[in-house]
């Protein structure tokens, strides 16, 4: 197989692969976060503000791809369920960063036990040989996935 075929099957794969995990992933998190009383959105910031130690709300949009103007409402809703906090920033005290509570934290680990709960699940259906290969492959993605995200600034 030459470079080119090599090239076509691979992203053939991908095409076929990925796309059914990514929907499965977004209906369990779906699932999950409404079981919480929580849109995709607010999900999605809480996820990205416990993994961070504070942000800006601008950073926080530039790291889910979306409008600094249509968090606004999400962030304010985290903050009215005490999820989530704004404080001044440090060094500009005209800017707010955001922070996880304690309840935010802990509502985000249920959240993201729940979903590694399920993921596991599915992953205990594979044989040890197969789970290799899957994690070799995973591997395998990792310098893509980063092309991909280069590409994309």
């Amino acid at each position: 197989m030459n470079d080119q075929e090599l090239l076509e099957q691979s992203l053939e794969k991908i095409l076929r692969v990925l796309p059914p995990l990514y929907r499965w992933m977004q209906t369990q998190r779906l699932r999950i976060s409404k079981e919480k009383s929580l849109s995709r959105a607010q999900w999605e910031s809480l996820t990205a503000l416990a993994r961070a130690d504070g942000i800006r709300l601008t950073e926080l949009a530039q790291q889910l791809g979306v409008a600094k103007s249509n968090l606004v409402t999400t962030v304010d809703e985290l903050v009215s369920r005490g999820l989530v906090e704004k404080e001044a920033h440090p060094q500009d005290g005209r800017a707010v960063v955001l922070k996880t509570t304690a309840a935010g934290m802990t509502l985000y680990e249920e959240l993201r036990g729940r979903f590694r709960e399920l993921t596991a699940q599915g992953l205990a259906a594979l044989d040890a040989e197969t789970l290799r290969r899957v994690l070799d492959g995973l591997d395998a993605l990792e310098p893509l996935s980063a092309a991909l995200m280069k590409l994309a600034e």
